[in-house]
């Protein structure tokens, strides 16, 4: 099934750590039960969150029209700012992993408990894979709208108005799903003006050119005539500062493996080269900071650790919010580096950032404190029988 990469899941496939992001299940992330969710395109709530902000509920700051050679599209109709909740959306349908052959007699069962009004929003959605002559079919809509909710797994879901943002390779809002309130979300990556068109990505933008328009035409059946892919703007110099973006991403887990140090200046190098290309997804780069954070955690003070943590949050609020789990977990660790378990960890593994507070094995837990306080016995030990000997010694100098 074809799902259009969100946040976190753009990077996992990206190269980075894939292995140990879908290994990193946490509670924050996991799709939600379809019976638990609230009604089908809530509104999210209204938190002012400093420089990750806010919209107000019920107060849109775009519209769905007709867009040029694109069919429908969200277009802002005022100025948004970095960071800024776009929309909040409670998904319509879940989709979980599997071959659709498998799975669609729970699609057809979920279509068929949507009220009449979201079964034709629903039919009135792109479908790709429609043949000429053919009506839409439920499998070619769900795999033509439907989106990862996490890098964790291959399940997605369906947001009606989401659905409706186009693609482009340099996209100016990134989505992510928040577990809590179980709705999916989009925030702006980087400062819109009013008019101008709302985008995602629906692929891993770091790749050169051609790899991307293949895995469009392959995924999605259009080519791409966003500003990154037009003529002027594709120069050598872009593809070859994505293929780098790539390869650093599949070369990093190996690198900090080998040597932190050497791991951190990769992701250095990678935030370069994104500010270099224009690539202004803050999830990206928050992937980026957190692996570096844990890196620090074995390379460095932890001043160094921290300043690490502390950029990863600032990323995660423009991505995520404020009040995501994953950036409250940031906030913890940029302030106090030392509660991360990975210190305590036999096997250091990069992973997410709820993953090692949420499914950290208790008796490791346990196993950890043990040995911090035996440790600290021994230490404390080890000075009382050196002061012992020096008053020994003190009391024989005397009677001497």
């Amino acid at each position: 099934m074809f799902l259009r990469a969100a946040g976190v899941v753009a990077a996992a496939r990206g190269g980075v750590s894939a292995g140990a992001l879908r290994r990193a299940a946490t509670a924050a992330s996991a799709p939600p039960d379809s019976s638990k969710l609230p009604p089908a395109g809530s509104p999210g709530p209204s938190k002012p969150c400093g420089h990750g902000l806010e919209i107000s509920s019920g107060v849109p700051c775009f519209e769905i029209v007709n867009i040029a050679g694109a069919g429908l599209g969200a277009i802002a109709t005022r100025d948004i700012a970095c960071g800024e909740l776009v929309v909040a959306e409670t998904p319509t349908m879940m989709l979980q992993a599997g071959e659709f052959s498998v799975q669609t007699a729970k699609f057809n069962a979920q279509f068929n408990n949507l009220s009449r009004a979201q079964k034709r929003a629903v039919l009135r959605l792109s479908d790709c894979w429609r043949m000429a002559g053919k009506r839409r079919s439920l499998e070619g809509i769900l795999r033509t709208n439907g989106m990862g909710c996490s890098s964790d797994s291959d399940d997605g879901v369906l947001c009606l108005e989401i659905s409706r943002f186009n693609h482009s390779c340099a996209p100016n809002c990134e989505q992510s799903w928040d577990g809590t309130a179980l709705q999916e979300r989009v925030h702006a990556c980087s400062a819109i003006q009013a008019g101008q068109e709302l985008c995602l990505s629906y692929i891993d933008v770091r790749a050169p050119r051609a790899e991307r328009a293949h895995r469009l035409r392959e995924g999605y059946r259009f080519n791409c005539r966003c500003a990154a892919c037009s003529e002027t703007a594709c120069s050598r110099a872009s593809d070859a500062r994505r293929a780098s973006l790539q390869q650093l991403g599949r070369d990093l887990p190996m690198v900090g493996a080998r040597d932190p140090a050497a791991g951190i200046k990769v992701v250095s190098d990678m935030l370069l080269l994104y500010d270099q290309e224009g690539i202004d997804l803050h999830t990206l780069r928050k992937q980026a900071c957190y692996y570096a954070f844990q890196l620090a955690l074995h390379a460095g003070p932890a001043a160094w650790a921290s300043g690490w943590a502390e950029q990863a949050y600032r990323h995660s609020r423009l991505c995520c919010g404020e009040h995501h789990p994953e950036t409250v977990w940031l906030l913890g660790y940029a302030r106090d580096p030392h509660s991360h378990p990975a210190l305590w960890t036999p096997a250091f593994e990069v992973c997410n950032p709820g993953k090692h507070r949420s499914a950290m094995d208790p008796a490791l837990k346990v196993y950890a404190l043990a040995w911090i306080s035996a440790i600290s016995l021994v230490l404390s030990m080890g000075m009382v029988s050196e002061r012992s000997t020096v008053h020994v010694r003190d009391a024989r100098l005397k009677a001497d």
